[in-house]
């Protein structure tokens, strides 16, 4: 016969076995267990980019088993999604900072075999610290940039002795600090400004699959941009990291225009505005920029040379953009001299939310777009500053006062990245004997935490009373919380 020769025996043997297999399959089945395969968050850090949690199961499963399953601990409101084999649960809100989280699904059956249940999954994460830098104003910290980490009760000074810091920018990721600095010298002013960044030391992982790269310490400067031909002047970070823009003026010209500088990450700076107008801030997308030019706002690209995109005439300030960039707070500054917060989104429709007759000094959108927090001042009654919440939800939105603080200088206030809480210094009282080169070396100010749940959420409706602020035991000023 054809297969008497030994590999054609072996060819035929190989062929009956995976026969019988074959057989044995479509018969009785494929009796393995589905698995969880993949879960985005796996022992990372996350923060409040950091929208969903995504698990790719090995087969498609039954929503409801697993939904009724699905358990997060410490528990946090939040929906889910389903695309094929993968789900998503995105929370109401960003994750709060400084937990460590625990997923668990025990059980679930699969979709096409329901006598099949998941192989019990469990996973950790965390989120990131809770921390925050502000400028020192007492004994070696004054003049200097400084973090402190609240969740591990661990403070830094992140900048030398002999720099007097004006300003700082945390970066998106929260590695490092963007600040501008001059000397400390009796001779320095303003006009010798360098910008710098500095490592706070947070190194966190991105959720995303990749390796993690190594830590590095806090307090490793590098110079971004020189003072020796400009003086810089005024400058704000794009969303993203990827673009500074800084507010310049030649020193070797007299009377010379005011200049927009672009610096990329990558690349060589450039000019992009000449005479550019007044405040200014990165849009939410990275690529324009809103600027107040004679009586309005203008939207500019972030190429040289570029005509504006849009113009908003009835507006003279913008105070802040949700993160998605799709709605702004703005300001209206009126003909009897009051001013009136609007809200406005992307499709041209705009609300107003309140007119005082002080001065409306920032405004801050809650991470899930439905409530904004604004600091305002009201002649009626000038001696505090009012918090004030404002929920979008509410057909005529009248806000909600939050907390008083006694006007006795400048105060800084911030909300923080999971929008449960904001941090603020109020000032105690001026030393109006030091020498006046900033901010810094002239007030003595104490930083305080309020707690804070955010309107439209879930846990606003479990909210029974107000909270309290709380003193933290820090002077300092121009509190910025850390992402």
């Amino acid at each position: 016969m054809w297969f008497r020769l030994p590999f054609e025996r072996r060819a035929i043997a190989a062929l009956l076995v995976l026969f019988f297999c074959s057989l044995v399959l479509v018969t009785v089945g494929d009796r393995s267990r589905p698995t969880v395969r993949w879960f985005n968050w796996a022992d990372r850090a996350v923060g409040a980019d950091a929208t969903a949690m995504l698990f790719t199961f090995s087969r498609p499963m039954e929503p409801a088993s697993i939904e009724s399953s699905f358990e997060l601990t410490p528990t946090f409101p939040g929906r889910f999604s389903w695309a094929g084999r993968r789900l998503a649960f995105t929370p109401e809100l960003p994750l709060p900072y400084g937990l460590e989280y625990q997923v668990q699904m025990a059980s679930g059956q699969e979709k096409r075999s329901p006598a099949r249940s998941l192989t019990p999954f469990e996973a950790k994460f965390r989120t990131h610290d809770r921390a925050f830098a502000y400028l020192g104003i007492e004994g070696e910290e004054e003049g200097r940039l400084l973090l402190y980490n609240l969740t591990r009760q661990q403070q830094q000074i992140l900048t030398p002795p002999d720099w007097v810091v004006l300003d700082f920018l945390p970066y998106p990721h929260g590695d490092r600090i963007l600040f501008s600095a001059i000397p400390r010298q009796e001779s320095a002013t303003i006009a010798a400004a360098a910008l710098y960044s500095v490592t706070t030391g947070l190194n966190y992982c991105n959720p995303e699959p990749g390796p993690c790269q190594p830590r590095s310490r806090g307090g490793e400067v590098q110079e971004i941009l020189s003072s020796n031909d400009y003086q810089n002047l005024a400058f704000d970070l794009s969303a993203d990291g990827q673009t500074i823009i800084v507010l310049r003026s030649n020193k070797k010209i007299a009377n010379a225009a005011l200049e927009l500088w672009k610096l990329p990450a990558e690349g060589d700076p450039s000019v992009i505005q000449r005479d550019p107008g007044g405040e200014f801030r990165i849009a939410p997308d990275n690529n324009s920029l809103v600027i107040a030019q004679g009586q309005g706002l203008a939207v500019l690209p972030l190429e040289p040379g570029s005509q504006p995109l849009d113009f908003l005439p009835q507006f003279g300030r913008v105070l802040g953009f949700s993160r998605d960039g799709t709605q702004a707070a703005t300001v209206r500054f009126n003909s009897d001299f009051s001013q009136s917060l609007f809200w406005v989104d992307s499709a041209g429709n705009r609300r107003e939310l309140r007119s005082v007759d002080g001065e409306i000094l920032s405004a801050d959108f809650s991470p899930n777009r439905k409530a904004i927090y604004s600091l305002l001042s009201d002649s009626d009654d000038a001696e505090f500053l009012s918090l004030i919440a404002f929920d979008l939800q509410a057909d005529k939105p009248t806000g909600t006062l939050l907390l008083k603080i006694p006007r006795e200088g400048p105060v800084s206030l911030d909300l923080a990245p999971d929008g449960l809480a904001v941090i603020f210094d109020q000032p105690i009282a001026p030393d109006k004997t030091a020498v006046n080169r900033s901010a810094v070396e002239s007030v003595s100010s104490q930083l305080w935490v309020l707690p804070l749940s955010p309107p439209g959420s879930q846990l606003a409706q479990a909210e029974t009373q107000l909270p309290l602020p709380k003193a933290l035991s820090l002077q300092g000023v121009r509190p910025r919380w850390v992402p």
